[in-house]
C-alpha cells in the first residue's frame, strides 16, 4: 500500500467529516447547562476577578484564565463563539494526539499510518465531536494531556521535555480535576521505564509540575 496516496485521503476525509460534525454540534448540539456558567466565569476573569477569591468555581482555575483571552469573541458571538473556539481546541488536541501516535510508532511510513489512523478515529467520532464542541473543560484538558504525552515521547532534551510535560499535566489537572490521575501515572511510567535517563526525566517532570502548581 502506497502511503503517499492513502494517507492524504484519510486525512482529507477526516477533516471534512470533522468539519461537518463540528458544524452540526456547534449549531444544533443540545445546550449544556454548564456552558453559560463557564463563559460567565471567563468573563469575570477577563474583567479582573479571580476564581475562588472573587467568585465560586467548581473546577481548577486554568479554564477561566484561558477562556478569558477569548472573551472578546464570546462578547460578540455569545455561546456560538465559545463553541467555535472550543471545537478548534478539540481539533488541536486531535492533531497533537496524531503526532503522539506517529512518535510511538517509530516515525517513517509506519508512523504516518499511525498518525492518520489516530486522527481519523478521533475526528470522526460523533460523541467526541459533541463533547469537544460544547463549552466545557474537555477540549482544553485533552489538549494539555495529549501535549504532555507527546513531550514524554520525545527522546531529545530529556529534562526540558519532561519539565514541559509535567507543567502541562498539572495544567490539565487544574482545568478538569479528574485529569489529576494522569500525572502520577505518567510519573510511574517514567521511573519504571528502561530508559537510562529515567531518573533525570522523572526529576524534570516533577519540577515542571511543581512550577505549574
Amino acid at each position: 500500500m502506497n502511503s503517499r496516496r492513502v494517507i492524504p485521503w484519510i486525512l482529507l476525509s477526516s477533516i471534512v467529516i470533522w468539519a461537518v460534525l463540528a458544524t452540526a454540534n456547534i449549531l444544533l448540539g443540545e445546550l449544556n447547562q454548564d456552558e453559560g456558567w463557564y463563559l460567565y466565569a471567563a468573563r469575570l476573569t477577563a474583567e479582573g476577578h479571580l476564581p475562588f477569591r472573587d467568585y465560586a468555581f467548581t473546577q481548577g482555575p486554568v479554564f477561566p484564565l484561558v477562556y478569558s483571552l477569548l472573551d472578546p469573541i464570546v462578547r460578540r458571538h455569545g455561546v456560538l463563539g465559545g463553541r467555535v473556539c472550543t471545537a478548534l481546541l478539540g481539533l488541536a488536541s486531535a492533531l497533537v494526539a496524531a503526532a503522539l501516535a506517529r512518535n510511538l510508532a517509530g516515525g517513517g511510513g509506519r508512523g504516518s499510518y499511525a498518525a492518520a489512523l489516530a486522527f481519523s478515529l478521533i475526528t470522526v467520532n460523533v460523541y467526541q465531536s459533541y463533547f469537544t464542541a460544547v463549552v466545557k473543560t474537555y477540549s482544553l484538558t485533552a489538549l494539555f494531556l495529549s501535549a504532555a504525552l507527546l513531550l514524554l515521547s520525545v527522546r531529545r532534551f530529556p529534562f526540558a521535555s519532561a519539565f514541559a510535560a509535567g507543567t502541562l499535566a498539572v495544567l490539565a489537572a487544574c482545568t478538569r480535576s479528574s485529569a489529576a490521575v494522569a500525572a502520577p501515572i505518567a510519573f510511574a511510567y517514567l521511573v519504571s521505564g528502561a530508559d537510562a535517563r529515567r531518573a533525570y526525566r522523572a526529576v524534570g517532570f516533577v519540577a515542571g509540575g511543581l512550577a505549574a502548581a
